[in-house]
């Protein structure tokens, strides 16, 4: 049977903090990225990641997190055109 907990923003980031730390690889896309003890936590590990998706559109998304992450053959950023990008996947 599934189990499924509720859990805090201070929890989530705990987790998420851990499982980086602990998996082989990582694919996440997310509607907007800033500076936070997760998005450093996924900076030293960004090896890691196959695949990393951040949306920019109303321009919630920090350039200067972009900007760490530019370097990364596995990242792309979803410019604000279209329908709203606005997805939470962290795998």
């Amino acid at each position: 049977m599934l189990e499924v907990q509720a859990l805090t923003d201070r929890q989530v980031g705990s987790l998420l903090k851990q499982l980086v730390k602990e998996c082989d690889s990582m694919q996440w896309a997310v509607a907007w990225a800033r500076p936070s003890d997760v998005a450093e936590t996924a900076l030293r590990y960004r090896s890691k990641f196959t695949h990393l998706v951040i949306g920019t559109h109303f321009y919630q998304t920090s350039p200067d997190l972009l900007e760490k992450f530019q370097d990364l053959k596995a990242a792309r950023m979803m410019l604000p055109t279209g329908g709203t990008f606005h997805p939470k996947v962290y795998l």
